[in-house]
């Protein structure tokens, strides 16, 4: 994904823009859009054939993060889901 115009997704009620990410294979038991954390702060978001691995997120009004600087300030807790944009 190019930085312009990225993947949405909701986060609750509010948007929450992915700028980069890399889709890896691997079986989840998890539903799609379920967030898993690893110890280290990095991401995965389940998928309906594996997984999607965000490198950089944005929330509305906040500038562009590394994933792991991004869950250093509100992160999104593990077992989340996020949801397609209405």
């Amino acid at each position: 994904m190019a930085p312009s115009p990225g993947a949405f997704a909701m986060e609750g009620d509010r948007p929450l823009r992915i700028l980069a990410a890399e889709a890896t294979a691997g079986p989840s038991e998890d539903a799609p859009g379920t967030v898993r954390v690893a110890g280290d702060g990095s991401l995965r978001i389940a998928t309906g054939e594996g997984w999607l691995v965000p490198r950089i997120l944005q929330r509305p009004g906040g500038r562009a993060l590394d994933a792991r600087d991004f869950q250093r300030g509100r992160p999104i807790s593990d077992g989340a889901r996020l949801a397609n944009p209405p």
